[in-house]
């Protein structure tokens, strides 16, 4: 079920503050949806690094999860991409 947000709430999640990393993360998914390992890797960081950042991209809704993939050692990984915004009428 989706509800509209008071403008208040919608000023106040456009002004969540990033850190530096987590913004380096989001910048990766400007070149397209991928896993932790896919961010990892574009990054050239450790995948240590970068599954903390996307969790907390996901907590703060800049982030969603769109779809599964199997990793290259067979386990099942999350896809993630930017968040698109809705438009409120």
């Amino acid at each position: 079920m989706k509800t509209a947000m008071h403008e208040n709430s919608l000023a106040a999640y456009e002004k969540i503050d990033l850190t530096n990393n987590q913004k380096i993360v989001l910048a990766a998914f400007h070149r397209g949806e991928g896993t932790d390992e896919q961010i990892a890797l574009r990054l050239k960081w450790s995948i240590n690094r970068v599954t903390g950042r996307i969790h907390e991209l996901l907590e703060f809704e800049k982030l969603e999860v769109c779809g599964e993939a199997v990793s290259e050692f067979g386990n099942k990984v999350r896809v993630c991409r930017i968040k698109v915004k809705e438009t409120l009428f």
